[in-house]
Protein backbone atom coordinates (compact mmCIF):
# COMPACT_ATOMS: atom_id res chain seq x y z
CA UNK A 1 0.00 0.00 0.00
CA UNK A 2 1.73 2.93 -1.44
CA UNK A 3 0.48 6.87 0.76
CA UNK A 4 -1.08 9.33 -2.07
CA UNK A 5 1.97 10.21 -3.84
CA UNK A 6 3.27 13.99 -2.36
CA UNK A 7 4.34 16.92 -4.07
CA UNK A 8 5.02 19.12 -0.87
CA UNK A 9 3.16 22.34 -3.65
CA UNK A 10 0.75 23.87 -1.67
CA UNK A 11 0.06 22.24 1.75
CA UNK A 12 4.25 21.21 2.89
CA UNK A 13 2.74 20.44 6.84
CA UNK A 14 0.20 17.78 5.22
CA UNK A 15 2.38 14.61 6.04
CA UNK A 16 2.70 15.39 9.53
CA UNK A 17 -0.67 16.53 10.06
CA UNK A 18 -1.55 13.31 8.92
CA UNK A 19 0.33 11.04 10.74
CA UNK A 20 -0.38 12.80 13.75
CA UNK A 21 -3.79 11.16 13.50
CA UNK A 22 -1.78 8.02 14.30
CA UNK A 23 -1.68 9.41 17.69
CA UNK A 24 1.98 8.24 18.03
CA UNK A 25 0.99 4.75 16.65
CA UNK A 26 3.24 3.82 14.42
CA UNK A 27 0.75 0.53 13.78
CA UNK A 28 -1.94 2.87 12.37
CA UNK A 29 -0.02 4.54 10.00
CA UNK A 30 -1.96 1.95 7.22
CA UNK A 31 0.73 2.17 4.36
CA UNK A 32 3.96 0.41 3.50
CA UNK A 33 5.67 2.90 1.14
CA UNK A 34 5.37 6.91 1.40
CA UNK A 35 5.42 8.04 -2.57
CA UNK A 36 6.71 11.13 -3.59
CA UNK A 37 6.75 13.51 -6.40
CA UNK A 38 9.42 16.43 -7.36
CA UNK A 39 9.93 18.19 -10.44
CA UNK A 40 12.78 19.90 -12.30
CA UNK A 41 14.59 21.36 -8.66
CA UNK A 42 17.55 19.29 -7.21
CA UNK A 43 18.54 22.23 -4.44
CA UNK A 44 16.92 24.83 -2.80
CA UNK A 45 13.69 23.95 -1.60
CA UNK A 46 13.81 20.62 -4.14
CA UNK A 47 14.11 17.21 -4.25
CA UNK A 48 16.96 16.76 -1.40
CA UNK A 49 15.48 19.14 0.70
CA UNK A 50 12.11 17.40 0.73
CA UNK A 51 13.53 13.68 1.00
CA UNK A 52 15.32 14.65 4.43
CA UNK A 53 12.11 16.81 5.75
CA UNK A 54 10.20 13.44 4.65
CA UNK A 55 12.47 11.04 6.26
CA UNK A 56 12.91 13.21 9.49
CA UNK A 57 9.05 13.36 9.99
CA UNK A 58 8.60 9.57 9.19
CA UNK A 59 11.35 8.98 12.18
CA UNK A 60 9.22 11.25 14.37
CA UNK A 61 6.27 9.09 13.93
CA UNK A 62 8.20 5.77 15.09
CA UNK A 63 8.07 4.92 10.95
CA UNK A 64 12.10 5.26 9.97
CA UNK A 65 11.67 1.81 8.65
CA UNK A 66 8.79 2.81 5.71
CA UNK A 67 10.65 3.31 2.77
CA UNK A 68 10.54 6.10 0.07
CA UNK A 69 9.95 5.42 -3.74
CA UNK A 70 10.27 8.41 -6.08
CA UNK A 71 7.15 8.07 -8.35
CA UNK A 72 7.40 10.61 -10.89
CA UNK A 73 10.17 13.16 -10.81
CA UNK A 74 11.55 15.07 -14.72
CA UNK A 75 12.04 18.28 -16.42
CA UNK A 76 9.74 18.89 -18.91
CA UNK A 77 12.32 21.09 -21.88
CA UNK A 78 11.56 24.53 -23.68
CA UNK A 79 14.32 24.31 -26.56
CA UNK A 80 12.61 20.60 -28.09
CA UNK A 81 9.25 20.39 -30.00
CA UNK A 82 6.70 20.50 -29.01
CA UNK A 83 7.65 23.10 -26.51
CA UNK A 84 9.20 24.91 -30.03
CA UNK A 85 5.93 24.90 -31.92
CA UNK A 86 4.61 26.94 -29.12
CA UNK A 87 7.26 29.24 -28.55
CA UNK A 88 7.96 28.40 -25.11
CA UNK A 89 10.45 30.87 -23.83
CA UNK A 90 13.95 30.06 -22.50
CA UNK A 91 13.30 31.76 -19.32
CA UNK A 92 10.35 29.71 -18.54
CA UNK A 93 9.21 28.96 -15.09
CA UNK A 94 10.24 25.01 -14.15
CA UNK A 95 11.54 24.26 -17.76
CA UNK A 96 15.25 23.32 -18.90
CA UNK A 97 17.28 22.19 -21.88
CA UNK A 98 17.78 18.64 -23.24
CA UNK A 99 21.15 18.89 -21.74
CA UNK A 100 20.42 19.80 -18.21
CA UNK A 101 17.35 18.14 -18.57
CA UNK A 102 19.87 14.48 -19.10
CA UNK A 103 21.81 16.29 -16.20
CA UNK A 104 18.61 16.04 -13.62
CA UNK A 105 17.96 12.53 -14.72
CA UNK A 106 21.32 11.48 -13.09
CA UNK A 107 21.84 14.13 -10.56
CA UNK A 108 18.58 13.73 -9.24
CA UNK A 109 18.73 9.72 -9.01
CA UNK A 110 22.58 10.15 -7.37
CA UNK A 111 20.83 12.08 -4.71
CA UNK A 112 17.87 10.45 -4.38
CA UNK A 113 19.84 6.52 -3.55
CA UNK A 114 22.07 8.79 -0.92
CA UNK A 115 19.04 9.21 0.66
CA UNK A 116 18.47 5.85 0.88
CA UNK A 117 15.03 6.61 -1.83
CA UNK A 118 13.99 2.09 -2.68
CA UNK A 119 12.84 2.70 -6.28
CA UNK A 120 12.76 5.78 -8.18
CA UNK A 121 10.51 6.30 -11.59
CA UNK A 122 11.19 8.73 -13.81
CA UNK A 123 8.56 11.16 -15.66
CA UNK A 124 8.22 9.93 -18.33
CA UNK A 125 9.03 7.82 -21.45
CA UNK A 126 7.55 9.73 -24.10
CA UNK A 127 5.50 13.25 -24.17
CA UNK A 128 2.22 12.49 -24.20
CA UNK A 129 0.06 15.24 -23.77
CA UNK A 130 1.78 16.90 -21.06
CA UNK A 131 -0.09 19.29 -18.19
CA UNK A 132 -0.44 21.46 -21.18
CA UNK A 133 -0.01 21.29 -24.97
CA UNK A 134 3.23 22.62 -24.87
CA UNK A 135 5.19 19.89 -21.98
CA UNK A 136 7.86 18.06 -23.76
CA UNK A 137 8.54 15.87 -20.83
CA UNK A 138 9.54 12.73 -22.33
CA UNK A 139 13.17 10.92 -22.59
CA UNK A 140 11.86 10.98 -25.90
CA UNK A 141 9.47 12.68 -28.65
CA UNK A 142 6.31 11.05 -28.78
CA UNK A 143 5.62 8.76 -32.67
CA UNK A 144 3.25 9.54 -35.24
CA UNK A 145 0.10 8.82 -35.09
CA UNK A 146 -0.49 10.56 -31.83
CA UNK A 147 -3.49 12.62 -30.36
CA UNK A 148 -1.43 15.43 -28.67
CA UNK A 149 2.06 16.63 -30.97
CA UNK A 150 2.58 13.57 -32.96
CA UNK A 151 6.25 13.25 -34.05
CA UNK A 152 9.13 11.00 -35.03
CA UNK A 153 9.44 9.56 -31.49
CA UNK A 154 13.30 11.32 -31.24
CA UNK A 155 15.25 10.46 -28.33
CA UNK A 156 16.66 13.72 -26.37
CA UNK A 157 20.00 13.11 -24.32
CA UNK A 158 17.87 12.07 -21.18
CA UNK A 159 16.90 8.71 -22.17
CA UNK A 160 21.03 8.02 -22.86
CA UNK A 161 21.36 9.52 -19.33
CA UNK A 162 18.64 7.14 -17.88
CA UNK A 163 20.26 4.01 -19.74
CA UNK A 164 23.38 5.11 -18.28
CA UNK A 165 21.87 5.72 -14.68
CA UNK A 166 19.99 2.55 -14.92
CA UNK A 167 23.14 0.73 -15.70
CA UNK A 168 25.21 2.01 -12.99
CA UNK A 169 23.47 2.48 -10.33
CA UNK A 170 22.37 -0.94 -9.29
CA UNK A 171 22.63 -2.74 -6.03
CA UNK A 172 24.70 0.68 -4.59
CA UNK A 173 25.58 1.29 -0.50
CA UNK A 174 26.28 5.09 0.07
CA UNK A 175 29.72 5.83 0.57
CA UNK A 176 30.01 9.90 0.76
CA UNK A 177 28.67 13.16 -0.16
CA UNK A 178 30.67 16.41 -0.05
CA UNK A 179 29.19 19.95 -1.20
CA UNK A 180 31.73 22.54 -1.59
CA UNK A 181 34.11 24.26 -3.48
CA UNK A 182 31.24 24.66 -6.40
CA UNK A 183 31.00 21.12 -6.78
CA UNK A 184 28.76 17.94 -5.60
CA UNK A 185 30.49 14.82 -5.55
CA UNK A 186 28.38 11.64 -4.58
CA UNK A 187 29.88 8.24 -3.59
CA UNK A 188 28.61 4.72 -3.58
CA UNK A 189 30.42 1.21 -3.38
CA UNK A 190 28.78 -1.39 -5.34
CA UNK A 191 29.77 -4.79 -4.43
CA UNK A 192 28.94 -7.42 -7.28
CA UNK A 193 31.49 -5.86 -9.16
CA UNK A 194 34.08 -4.45 -6.05
CA UNK A 195 33.44 -0.69 -7.53
CA UNK A 196 33.27 2.67 -6.21
CA UNK A 197 30.78 4.81 -8.19
CA UNK A 198 30.92 8.59 -7.50
CA UNK A 199 28.73 10.80 -9.66
CA UNK A 200 29.71 14.54 -9.38
CA UNK A 201 29.10 18.09 -11.23
CA UNK A 202 29.39 21.71 -10.90
CA UNK A 203 26.81 23.35 -8.82
CA UNK A 204 27.15 26.81 -10.07
CA UNK A 205 27.94 29.08 -13.12
CA UNK A 206 31.55 28.88 -13.59
CA UNK A 207 33.96 25.95 -14.59
CA UNK A 208 35.67 24.07 -11.69
CA UNK A 209 38.24 21.42 -11.22
CA UNK A 210 37.36 18.32 -9.17
CA UNK A 211 40.30 16.30 -7.47
CA UNK A 212 39.50 12.90 -7.23
CA UNK A 213 41.82 10.59 -4.49
CA UNK A 214 41.32 6.73 -6.58
CA UNK A 215 41.38 3.97 -5.17
CA UNK A 216 41.83 1.67 -7.88
CA UNK A 217 44.88 1.83 -10.71
CA UNK A 218 42.71 2.88 -13.53
CA UNK A 219 39.21 4.28 -13.79
CA UNK A 220 36.36 4.40 -16.15
CA UNK A 221 34.78 7.77 -16.93
CA UNK A 222 31.29 8.41 -17.85
CA UNK A 223 29.25 11.25 -19.49
CA UNK A 224 26.43 12.08 -21.64
CA UNK A 225 27.23 14.38 -24.90
CA UNK A 226 24.55 15.98 -27.30
CA UNK A 227 25.00 14.76 -30.95
CA UNK A 228 23.29 15.59 -34.02
CA UNK A 229 21.63 12.47 -35.86
CA UNK A 230 19.10 12.87 -39.03
CA UNK A 231 16.21 13.09 -36.86
CA UNK A 232 17.74 15.92 -34.86
CA UNK A 233 19.83 16.07 -31.46
CA UNK A 234 20.01 13.25 -29.70
CA UNK A 235 22.41 11.97 -26.85
CA UNK A 236 25.44 9.42 -26.50
CA UNK A 237 27.22 7.87 -23.34
CA UNK A 238 30.69 8.75 -23.66
CA UNK A 239 33.30 7.09 -21.37
CA UNK A 240 37.16 7.16 -21.60
CA UNK A 241 39.92 5.33 -19.45
CA UNK A 242 41.74 7.68 -16.52
CA UNK A 243 44.58 6.96 -15.08
CA UNK A 244 45.53 8.66 -11.90
CA UNK A 245 48.38 11.35 -11.05
CA UNK A 246 49.90 10.35 -7.80
CA UNK A 247 46.35 9.05 -6.85
CA UNK A 248 44.50 11.70 -7.88
CA UNK A 249 42.21 12.32 -10.99
CA UNK A 250 41.41 15.45 -11.71
CA UNK A 251 38.21 16.54 -13.69
CA UNK A 252 37.03 19.54 -15.25
CA UNK A 253 32.94 20.21 -14.72
CA UNK A 254 31.21 22.51 -16.73
CA UNK A 255 28.69 25.18 -15.32
CA UNK A 256 25.48 24.98 -13.74
CA UNK A 257 23.00 26.80 -16.02
CA UNK A 258 19.21 26.68 -15.00
CA UNK A 259 17.78 29.23 -13.38
CA UNK A 260 14.48 28.87 -14.22
CA UNK A 261 12.68 29.74 -11.07
CA UNK A 262 10.37 32.62 -12.68
CA UNK A 263 11.93 34.45 -9.33
CA UNK A 264 13.22 37.65 -11.00
CA UNK A 265 16.77 38.74 -9.93
CA UNK A 266 17.00 34.64 -8.73
CA UNK A 267 20.30 33.97 -9.07
CA UNK A 268 20.64 30.47 -7.71
CA UNK A 269 20.67 27.26 -9.97
CA UNK A 270 18.74 24.54 -10.00
CA UNK A 271 20.31 21.89 -11.67
CA UNK A 272 23.73 21.35 -11.91
CA UNK A 273 26.34 21.20 -14.77
CA UNK A 274 27.22 18.20 -16.50
CA UNK A 275 27.60 15.47 -14.36
CA UNK A 276 29.81 12.92 -14.52
CA UNK A 277 30.45 8.89 -13.47
CA UNK A 278 33.94 7.79 -12.06
CA UNK A 279 34.01 3.97 -12.04
CA UNK A 280 36.79 2.67 -10.13
CA UNK A 281 38.10 -0.66 -8.50
CA UNK A 282 37.41 -0.61 -4.92
CA UNK A 283 38.74 -3.61 -2.75
CA UNK A 284 38.09 -1.87 0.51
CA UNK A 285 34.06 -2.43 1.29
CA UNK A 286 32.39 -0.14 3.37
Amino acid sequence: VLLGALAFFEKQSWLSNLLAQTGGDPAKAYFDVLSFHYFWNIYHHGTEHWLLETRNTLSDYGLSHVPIWITESGVTVWDDFPATAYGVPSDSPWRGTMEEQAAYVIQNAALAFHYGVERYYHFMLHDDCGNELPDAWGLRQNFTPHVCNPAQGKRRPAYAAYQLAAEQFRNLTPLWRTKKGGQDQVAFYRAHDKSRVLTLWATGGVTVTAKVSATGDTGQLYWIEPISSPLGTTGITRTLTLTPTAGVYTLTLPPATNRNSGIPGDTNYYIGGRPYLLVERDTLPP
